[in-house]
């Protein structure tokens, strides 16, 4: 090999099941689905398969809506302490 294919090598990132599945969307998927956040549930989720996965869509919604609304009021805020 040479040596400009060694570092692409290098600059990927593997990331474990065991790591993915501490991932608070996951985490959040799992939950929805009331199934246990395991190492197997992650491995499935990552091959788009499982209970997890099919509510992922639905927990996209919901974390986005939330995001919308927290803009919202950090906007709000903002606006009271503009002129102090």
């Amino acid at each position: 090999m040479t040596k400009e294919v060694k570092k692409e090598k290098k600059k990927e990132v593997i990331v474990t099941n065991k790591k993915f599945s501490e991932g608070k969307f996951f985490g959040a998927c799992c939950e929805e689905a009331d199934v246990d956040i395991t190492t197997r549930q992650a491995s499935k989720f990552r091959m788009e398969k499982g209970s997890a996965f099919k509510v992922r869509k639905r927990v996209a919604k919901v974390q986005a809506d939330a995001d919308k609304e927290a803009e919202k009021n950090a906007e709000k805020i903002s606006w009271l302490f503009r002129g102090y």
